[in-house]
């Protein structure tokens, strides 16, 4: 890489430079500030022709600068001298996806891919295919604007597609037809999205393996593991833009915005994006299914006082900080010297600095408001959602926003006493002064009718930590036990478990679901084996 000051400094007179801020396998990026503007920019240098041809270069500021959206980086000048090239973008001072992806949520993550997919919608629509989607090259302005950079690789397709005689990209996220060195087109950069979202939402990519051959392989047969944790339309948004054939992927990159919106809108509740922290300049049809006004609590609190902003990381191009994530070449004729390993990012040094700080229990903004008594609160197993319930009602609030509720869910004219999330978050369970067990989607969509059996008031309800198994104690004395494993079916499992002389306030299962706890306003606690499957339990009844 050539770093002569000065003699960068010559080709833009009009701009001050100043540090390095950052270098990869294509180029150098300096800072800079117009001398008239008082503008902060980044400058990247590039080599002409290290490829052995000069266009593709020369072509990419013109390629950005033909991309006018605020999803893409913008460029404002660009130089060509001899054995350099030049290119003047805004400086991007919120740093890089890979910096952030470790405490990214999933709504955040779910952000992230519309922005891209937009941005790619747009890049597109022009003919030009990025091939190097990778959180490395998803940037943030001061704002939290995000901004796709680096179409340092990309070509104009001609046609509908790009034959390439050298494939470049980074391997992790490859498609497999740039491993096959056959023809690119939209459905290739949608892969590497989806690579990108899959990782961002599991915590880790659908391949790995110990250098770039196993890897291409991986990318070319392998069949990704399904990802967990993940509400299920929202997996299938992820793992359809994994397909290997380029015709099974998503039509479009807004083909796939417009379904990871839908999957996601169902998955968090309407105004989910609100939340996120990151901005978003989407296309009317999908801001209007993203951007839904959420519900308003009863009773409105003062405005949170916002927590100072943590200390901007380092800005525009930052270094890889895995040698995987160097770029890679592939070429038809020979190979290409220098392939750089694969290697796994160390979590652990990071896991045990964050479980070494202090706990310190303070007050979170204001509460979130009811209009009556709140008996009952629960939060989701990902801690991002809380249920509470109050009178009537159950609210579904986002811990991040106490000024709006998320979704609500009346329970017919009757008092709400307990509330209950499923281990996958999927499903919401509520016990009522009614004698009765209801079952929700978090959209507020009640999955059956009512499940009736205690001759009481049901005082708590939980569920078992394979999801499949609902408990609930009433003032009946009786604890019943509720098969839960089909949403449109559910039903009780075997008769109630009786002991109890008065009622019971109080149910819970051991972490490993085989032993229920139950307490009561006799003052005992009882313990209760649950070692038989629903379906074996349902065959006994």
């Amino acid at each position: 890489m050539i770093e002569e000051k000065e003699r960068i400094a010559a080709l833009v007179p009009g701009y001050e430079l100043g540090a390095r801020l950052g270098r990869g396998a294509f180029g150098l990026v300096l800072a800079g500030r117009h001398r008239e503007l008082h503008r902060d920019v980044a400058i990247k240098i590039l080599f002409v022709g290290q490829e052995g041809d000069t266009e593709p270069n020369k072509g990419e500021a013109r390629l950005l600068a033909s991309l006018d959206h605020p999803h893409i980086v913008r460029v404002y000048d660009a130089v060509t001298a001899e054995d350099l090239h030049l290119i003047v973008m805004e400086m991007l001072a919120g740093g890089t996806l890979a910096r952030r992806q470790q405490d990214l949520t999933a709504e955040a993550s779910c952000a992230v891919g519309l922005a891209t997919a937009t941005a790619l919608s747009v890049a597109h629509a022009r003919g030009v295919l990025h091939r190097d989607i990778k959180p490395a090259n998803i940037l943030f302005d001061a704002d939290n604007l995000l901004k796709v950079t680096d179409f340092g690789i990309a070509k104009m397709a001609e046609g509908t597609a790009t034959t390439a005689s050298g494939v470049m990209g980074t391997p992790r996220y490859m498609a497999p037809e740039q491993f096959l060195v056959g023809q690119l087109g939209p459905a290739t950069d949608l892969y590497a999205l989806g690579v990108m979202l899959y990782e961002l939402l599991s915590g880790e990519p659908p391949f790995l393996a110990p250098n770039p051959f196993a890897l291409a392989q991986q990318h070319v047969t392998a069949v990704p593991p399904p990802l967990t944790g993940v509400d299920e339309s929202l997996a299938a948004v992820v793992m359809r833009a994994l397909a290997k054939d380029p015709a099974d992927r998503p039509a479009s990159a807004h083909a796939f915005a417009l379904e990871l919106a839908r999957a996601a809108t169902e998955t968090y509740g309407p105004g989910w994006a609100g939340g996120t922290g990151i901005r978003l300049r989407l296309d009317d049809d999908i801001r209007a299914i993203v951007e839904r006004p959420a519900m308003v609590a009863p009773v409105v609190p003062a405005p949170v006082t916002s927590a100072p902003r943590a200390q901007a990381p380092t800005p525009n191009d930052e270094l890889p900080t895995q040698q995987s994530d160097l770029p890679w070449f592939v070429s038809t004729d020979r190979a290409v010297d220098g392939i750089p390993r694969v290697q796994l990012p160390g979590k652990a040094s990071a896991w045990s600095r964050r479980r070494q700080r202090a706990i310190h229990a303070r007050p979170m903004g204001t509460p979130f408001r009811h209009t009556h008594g709140v008996h009952s609160a629960a939060f989701s197993s990902d801690g991002r959602m809380l249920a509470s319930a109050s009178h009537d009602t159950v609210w579904l609030w986002s811990i991040f926003n106490p000024a709006s509720a998320l979704n609500s869910f009346t329970v017919r004219p009757s008092r709400v006493c307990s509330v209950a999330f499923s281990s996958d978050g999927r499903m919401l369970a509520s016990a009522s002064h009614d004698k009765t067990v209801l079952l929700w989607k978090r959209t507020g969509l009640a999955l059956s009718s009512p499940l009736a059996g205690h001759a009481g008031e049901v005082c708590s309800v939980v569920f078992a930590p394979d999801g499949r198994t609902l408990a609930s104690g009433g003032t009946d004395a009786k604890v019943r036990l509720w098969d839960v494993s089909s949403w449109n079916t559910p039903g009780p499992l075997g008769d109630p478990l009786a002991g109890h002389t008065g009622a019971v306030s109080s149910v819970v299962f051991a972490s490993d679901g085989g032993i229920l706890a139950s307490g009561s306003e006799d003052t005992t606690v009882r313990l209760w084996r649950v070692n038989r499957t629903s379906a074996e339990r349902r065959q006994e009844r």
